[in-house]
């Protein structure tokens, strides 16, 4: 590998691919590819240009709301190679979180699709840092404001910056799923180096075709859609998460990797369930963002029986921690596997000590980190770190071979009748029920446990749901006090945009019922 190679920015990959003799291969679209790397590389240095003719100057931030697309693509290489900072928004945010995320990025300037426009055009107006003709829209209805296609069109590409590695390139906000969202600030070569890791540890290569159907405004869509473009292969983008569109990119478009959570898994094989497949294309089924339920890894392994399953952990903040590769799945059903090269993981106590194999501790990280520093908040930056190693707020547990396995959030722990509950240790034997299609646990404040143990659970179509078998379930594989003392029946759950269940929201909704009974 050249040294070149080795030291890359961001905008360096279409450049690089758009020189060689096959540039104009196809490598970028929706249901098929459509977009060359000389188109990508054309669109990347025209955005560019237009940025700097619109007075952004190096490590600018440059907001964008749009759902995923090709040109969404394009800006984030456009954005890197103006040596500015992409800080992608949340499509499902309200006016008034929008509004916060602007102010508290300092955005200079915003893409947004024109599906928006009629909510950020007036936020535009009174946030100071935004003069409203930086207001770019994606699409036909621009009402009078800077349309993506004519700010390419008007640009004349010239001499551009060349931002350093060691440069801030994405602020991603954090999912927020246990609390106020928080900024992480992730350099070119901490991406670039993730980059390397997802094309070593899934074994990327040019002939791969991979489909990205999580957001690219969560950690997941952006990380592993650049990653797949880094490693020279193919990449279809989807606007959403549709279980029926990625059956038929599986089956008719070839797509050989795919990324997402463990709740897409879940409404994927449903959806497999009606519909049988020809799946023979796919060769990795990546699952991130939470542990996968045995019984939902097993059904997995059961309808890809060509492909490798990997289960990574990791976040924002430390980025690419374990993977769990395929030959250890059914030898590791609850792992999500070793460190990644490169990297170390170790479990602390609430002292900062190592506990021993089998014992839970908080997980740390050292090394090929992501974005541990947060955007104007030194406060928590200095929290989680301690003497270079990164604490992910996760309980887990290692084995005497160093596999690691999440017990669950530190802040979703329940303390009921003074015992510490993990959720996860409950939902993974709710999952297995037939008649159950999601769950989440969380701790309900009682009068006399302190917290009680419920379960919320969603019911697969077509099934009835008997609470006391799900009760004799887990008494028969749990101790009692781990137990639900209560199962709520919910037609569905909170999730982010990313799949995440909120259990934020789940707890402020039961909190709320069970004050009167506590108080």
């Amino acid at each position: 590998m050249s040294d070149a190679h080795r030291r890359a920015v961001v905008a360096d990959v279409p450049r690089q691919y758009a020189g060689r003799p096959d540039g104009d291969r196809p490598v970028l679209g929706v249901t098929e590819p459509t977009r060359s790397w000389r188109d990508i590389d054309t669109a990347a240095d025209q955005l560019a240009a237009g940025l700097a003719a619109a007075g952004l100057q190096p490590g600018a931030r440059v907001a964008a709301l749009l759902p995923n697309c090709v040109e969404y693509v394009e800006i984030m290489y456009g954005v890197a190679r103006a040596g500015c900072v992409i800080v992608p928004l949340n499509t499902r945010s309200s006016g008034p979180e929008i509004e916060r995320a602007l102010r508290f990025a300092g955005a200079a300037a915003a893409i947004v699709d024109e599906r928006f426009l009629a909510t950020v055009a007036p936020i535009v107006a009174a946030v100071d840092t935004l003069p409203d003709e930086r207001l770019v829209v994606l699409g036909d209805q621009t009402r009078g404001r800077t349309g993506y296609a004519e700010l390419l069109a008007a640009a004349r590409p010239g001499q551009l910056p060349r931002p350093c590695e060691d440069d801030v390139y994405w602020m991603p906000f954090t999912s927020g799923t246990t609390g106020v969202p928080k900024a992480s600030l992730v350099t070119h070569r901490a991406l670039v180096e993730q980059w390397r890791v997802v094309e070593h540890e899934f074994e990327l290569r040019r002939s791969d075709t991979m489909l990205v159907a999580g957001p690219f405004y969560h950690s997941l869509g952006f990380l592993f859609g650049l990653s797949a473009l880094f490693a020279g292969g193919r990449l279809l983008v989807h606007p959403d998460f549709d279980p029926g569109r990625v059956v038929d990119a599986i089956e008719h478009r070839g797509a050989t990797v795919m990324p997402a959570v463990p709740t897409m898994y879940t409404l994927l094989l449903a959806e497999l369930e009606r519909r049988p497949a020809a799946l023979a294309s796919m060769r990795a089924v990546v699952s991130a963002g939470s542990p996968l339920h045995t019984a939902t890894k097993l059904e997995l392994l059961e309808r890809f029986p060509g492909a490798g399953l990997y289960e990574l952990y990791g976040s924002t903040e430390v980025g690419i921690a374990t993977v769990l590769r395929p030959e250890d799945q059914r030898r590791k059903e609850r792992s999500v596997g070793l460190p990644v090269r490169g990297a170390e993981v170790r479990l602390v106590d609430d002292a900062g000590a190592e506990v021993p194999p089998g014992t839970p501790g908080e997980v740390e990280k050292r090394g090929l980190l992501l974005g541990p520093r947060y955007w104007r908040n030194e406060a928590d930056s200095a929290a989680i770190e301690h003497d270079g190693w990164i604490a992910t707020g996760d309980i887990g547990v290692q084995d005497d071979e160093g596999h690691l396995s999440i017990v669950d959030r530190k802040k979703d722990m329940i303390v009921s009748g003074g015992a510490n509950v993990f959720p996860a240790e409950i939902e993974a034997v709710i999952a297995g029920d037939p008649a159950v299609l999601e769950v989440a646990v969380i701790g309900v404040p009682d009068p006399v446990w302190g917290e009680a143990v419920t379960a919320v659970v969603v019911p697969r179509p077509g099934h009835e749901l008997d609470r006391d078998a799900l009760v004799q379930r887990c008494a028969a594989e749990l101790a009692d006090f781990k137990k639900p003392r209560r199962i709520e029946v919910v037609g569905e759950l909170p999730k982010s945009g990313a799949g995440k269940v909120l259990k934020r929201e789940l707890r402020e909704r039961f909190w709320a019922e069970a004050g009167s009974r506590v108080g």
